[in-house]
């Protein structure tokens, strides 16, 4: 249903160049996670619950710590830490990246790289040399 992945629709909230006020959604819990990082990155805010689907994950859930598999999880439980950096890279067009182009021979990528220090949403485009790029 979504092209561009469920990350990318995690935090448009938190960035002004999308209209978007807010996202509700399941997924995979790395994909949560990963969400979270970009979030705290932005000074956004989420919360996300396990849904352990048989005693397997539970007992995995205890592993790791998580008495309560069920417990809501924070935005401060799941990144502790304000140093935390995220980059994503386009490959093909989305709602935030451009995917990769040929700009004059070389190749253009589009990148999000936000750090937690900072709090801003930095968009870099790179050139790479056609030379360099392995095909």
């Amino acid at each position: 249903m979504f092209d561009d992945g469920d990350v990318i629709y995690a935090i448009a909230p938190a960035l002004d160049s999308t209209k978007a006020d807010m996202f509700v959604g399941i997924g995979g819990a790395p994909e949560g996670v990963v969400s979270a990082v970009a979030l705290k990155c932005l000074g956004g805010d989420m919360q996300a619950k396990l849904l352990p689907s048989g005693e397997e994950e539970r007992e995995r859930c205890a592993a790791m710590g998580l008495a309560d598999p069920h417990a809501v999880l924070t935005i401060d439980r799941l990144v502790r830490s304000d140093e935390c950096i995220f980059s994503a890279t386009g490959i093909t067009d989305g709602m935030l990246l451009k995917g990769v182009r040929n700009r004059s021979g070389a190749l253009a990528t589009h990148t999000l790289f936000l750090n937690g220090t900072d709090r801003k949403a930095h968009f870099l485009e790179t050139l790479h040399d056609p030379e360099r790029v392995r095909p």
